[in-house]
């Protein structure tokens, strides 16, 4: 079920096109080297084209999935669960896709600047200083590695926003809180950085603000998580889970101004008041 899009969260983001065709290209031209490679029987060369190639396709798919705001909801991507205390919730799965795609990206992203490295060291026309490039070349790749092991363990934690009947859980595979209904003074739907001011990205976001930053419980984290910016709220970030957009914040809010009809939240009545959009007012 689509609902309208909150103004808050600006304009519907739109296919980033330019991006998409310039990693096009890109995957054109690495493909070009590693056929050539191949029927030049320079195995550094293929190697180099195809790791170019498959960054650069990569690329492309992350850029086309990661502005996809409006989906679908489907009984399958919305379930009740049971958690270790027997209460019964509802849970939405964050989508695995882009996660893999990062962990992809990171890994041909290593690989990429490894083979650009080896071409440097094998190419007997460079001089001295051309070879040393290779050594912070070969740095970068130990940290794209790196990234890509800390993205495969967050994989490895159950990823998903919950809804019960007492209150709100999210777990982005960085940062696990959970904040009480009665706990929350705002539902501010906004367009954000996630990263907290790093990038310069702004991206549709749910910001769910408690009473005191001491509301959210916080019963565990990653080490290498340090933006204090998300300690205190909780950051639902709408491009991440498999349903619309709009009719997830839609529902966070009306279950936050309803208290009255938060017991359907135990049972089967809140998917189906999902499905049908029925969370407005």
């Amino acid at each position: 079920m689509r609902l309208p899009w909150p103004t808050e969260f600006g304009r519907s983001p739109r296919w980033p096109i330019a991006a998409i065709l310039f990693f096009g290209v890109g995957s054109l031209y690495y493909a070009a080297i590693a056929v050539g490679g191949m029927s030049a029987g320079d195995g550094i060369r293929a190697i180099f084209g195809a790791s170019g190639l498959l960054l650069s396709a990569l690329f492309v798919a992350l850029s086309a999935l990661r502005l996809r705001p409006h989906r679908p909801t489907s009984a399958g991507r919305i379930m009740l669960e049971r958690n270790e205390s027997g209460e019964t919730a509802i849970a939405l799965p964050m989508a695995h896709t882009s996660w893999f795609l990062g962990v992809l990206l990171c890994l041909s992203g290593g690989l990429f600047l490894v083979m650009l490295a080896v071409t440097r060291i094998a190419s007997h026309s460079n001089g001295p200083a051309h070879t040393l490039l290779a050594i912070p070349l070969l740095a970068a790749a130990l940290a794209a590695f790196a990234v890509a092991a800390l993205l495969s363990a967050a994989l490895r934690t159950p990823r998903r926003l919950v809804l019960s009947e007492h209150g709100v859980r999210q777990n982005n595979g960085a940062l696990d809180q959970h904040l009480p209904w009665s706990a929350i003074t705002a539902m501010t739907p906004t367009r954000a950085d996630p990263t907290g001011g790093q990038s310069r990205r702004r991206i549709p976001m749910v910001l769910i603000r408690p009473h005191a930053p001491s509301d959210i419980a916080v019963p565990w984290r990653f080490r290498w998580f340090r933006q204090r910016t998300f300690l205190d709220v909780i950051s639902v970030q709408p491009i991440a889970y498999p349903v619309d957009g709009g009719l997830l914040y839609y529902t966070l809010q009306f279950y936050w101004q309803h208290p009255e009809l938060r017991p359907e939240l135990a049972s089967g009545a809140a998917i189906e008041r999902m499905r049908r959009g029925d969370v407005l007012g």
